[in-house]
């Protein structure tokens, strides 16, 4: 009986095998059918490279199972087995098969992929959600970030507004509350909110910001940026690889800041 079930597990692994097989050939030949198509629109090219990628994960998935396949131990031990008890099995695990699909007729092989068949991409799927100033992957969208930013402190400490200047100023040109004009100046340009506009010119500046603004909320300001700009590069480009310009980029970090 041991021997009988390591037979059918062995077995029912090549069965899988061959389902994984099967599906790495048919991705294969859906790339090399959607290739041959040439994205017109934005919308299609996001559609283009998401579709593609679907097909490589799988091909990605599909290969570790083969990889643990016939790195287990029953596969290992199937040509030990005796020939004949191995095509007895064969036949027993067959008639069970024909059984289960006679019974389920719609039954998938594996994963709900089917053999045989080619998918191609549907016009009216969506594999990714964009906000309508995202137009499918082709601008940033950053009224959130915006929003976020105009509630922070530093936003409002306008590096243009010089410091007032230690003279004393004319009793003239105070004004209530004991402020001169100058002062009432600078008061009013670190309260200014700045707009849209002037936001994504000035978001890049990190180094204008001044070290006393660079508490908790600044850091967290800073990391739904960074979560944002990266899940926009795998929505807009599923091809591309972030991964390694993020580590480029920390590696770069490291060697400019242990040089001074």
């Amino acid at each position: 009986k041991f021997h009988s079930d390591v037979t059918n597990r062995a077995m029912s692994l090549l069965e899988v095998a061959r389902v994984c097989h099967a599906d790495i050939e048919r991705s294969q030949q859906e790339i090399i059918l959607e290739l041959r198509n040439e994205p017109v629109t934005q919308k299609m090219q996001v559609m283009h490279d998401h579709f593609i990628n679907d097909r490589l994960v799988l091909v990605q998935r599909r290969n570790k199972q083969l990889t643990d396949i016939f790195q287990s131990d029953d596969f290992s031990n199937l040509g030990t087995e005796n020939p004949s008890r191995v095509v007895s099995s064969f036949y027993t695990r067959l008639a069970e098969l024909r059984e289960y699909h006679r019974r389920f007729p719609q039954a998938s092989t594996l994963e709900g992929e089917t053999e045989g068949k080619l998918a191609t991409m549907d016009p009216d799927m969506e594999p990714a959600q964009f906000t309508a100033e995202e137009c499918y992957g082709k601008f940033l969208d950053l009224h959130e970030i915006y929003v976020e930013y105009i509630n922070l402190g530093f936003n409002f400490d306008d590096p243009s507004a010089e410091k007032p200047s230690s003279k004393s100023e004319p009793s003239s040109s105070k004004a209530a509350g004991g402020l001169g004009l100058e002062q009432l100046a600078l008061v009013a340009a670190r309260h200014h909110t700045i707009d849209y506009p002037d936001f994504l010119q000035r978001l890049g500046q990190f180094h204008t910001v001044a070290r006393k603004y660079k508490n908790e909320d600044y850091r967290k300001f800073l990391e739904k940026l960074h979560d944002y700009l990266k899940d926009f590069f795998r929505r807009a480009q599923p091809l591309s690889t972030i991964e390694d310009t993020i580590i480029k980029a920390e590696r770069d970090f490291s060697e400019r800041w242990t040089a001074g």
